[in-house]
């Protein structure tokens, strides 16, 4: 006698039913489904690609290939000093 009456026997043609395959996904939605489960890969694949791309930019200058960019002033040079009148500073 069964203990349980809500589960009966399957038959066999019962058991191998799958269920219906789900509609297929947008681009947008594999992509941001990729992007969620692969986080810390793309990060640190990012971070790998600049220290890598600044290594290279480096050694490319250093060997002469690429031209280093020209310095900046770190203090700009001013006409005139703070505080001081405009027929001064024109004399």
């Amino acid at each position: 006698m069964l203990t349980r009456a809500c589960h009966w026997p399957l038959s066999v043609a019962e058991h191998h039913i799958m269920p219906a395959a789900p509609p297929p996904l947008s681009w947008k939605a594999r992509l941001c489904n990729f992007y969620t489960s692969n986080k810390r890969d793309i990060f640190f694949g990012f971070v790998a690609f600049f220290a890598l791309a600044t290594v290279a930019r480096a050694e490319m200058m250093r060997k002469g290939v690429l031209q280093p960019p020209p310095p900046q002033e770190v203090h700009p040079k001013v006409s005139r000093e703070f505080g001081k009148s405009k027929r001064k500073s024109e004399e």
